[in-house]
């Protein structure tokens, strides 16, 4: 019995010492999002022109970066935005027009994302979050099936977001608007007709 404990006590001596010269090294990868997940995640998307960077505060590492806005594309705007961002994140930025993407932080203040595509940016990509813009712009005003009956629109008139397609529940004939797949599923199913009631 004293052999067993002092063979468990020496596995653990040896395991504590030899756990104690391990060097830990931690890094960070950042998969960027697409353009469309950052959009649709931004509280803000605009594109500005850099003007100046400050510190936050004394208690704070951060810094605020001041930015001209050039075109709004989401969110309320001022004519200058201060926007957060934590320097250990190594965003920075030139003169030159820059698309920014922001999150509120915990004082829903914009902030920039730690993964961002936020920077400065060619003409395609401009273009293709003007186009974002005016996607979520027309999606995020279609209401759902069951308001737009309420509001006296006819079952085979109602709308559904660009992404959706609209089917009718095979028993009762109520509409929903979902993805083409799911829809396909329904289908093959029994549980929905596609179309007019």
């Amino acid at each position: 019995m004293i052999q067993k404990i002092f063979s468990i006590a020496s596995f653990l001596l040896i395991l504590l010492i030899g756990t104690s010269q391990i060097q830990y090294s931690y890094g960070l990868s950042c998969a960027g999002p697409t353009l469309e997940e950052e959009f649709s995640k931004s509280q803000w998307v605009f594109l500005g022109k850099f003007i100046s960077e400050t510190d936050a505060g004394i208690f704070s590492e951060n810094t605020i970066l001041d930015f001209k806005v050039i075109e709004n594309y989401k969110g309320e705007s001022n004519p200058i935005m201060k926007v957060l961002n934590n320097p250990n994140w190594r965003h920075s930025f030139s003169s030159e027009a820059a698309i920014i993407f922001a999150g509120a932080n915990m004082f829903g203040n914009p902030e920039l994302f730690l993964c961002t595509n936020s920077g400065e940016t060619s003409d395609q990509e401009i273009s293709k979050v003007r186009e974002l813009s005016e996607f979520f712009e027309i999606n995020s005003i279609i209401p759902s099936p069951r308001a737009q009956i309420k509001n006296g629109v006819e079952p085979g008139n109602i709308l559904c977001r660009e992404d959706l397609v609209l089917i009718f529940k095979a028993a009762g004939y109520s509409p929903g608007c979902v993805k083409h797949s799911t829809a396909q599923k329904l289908l093959e199913r029994g549980w929905t007709k596609l179309g007019n009631p």
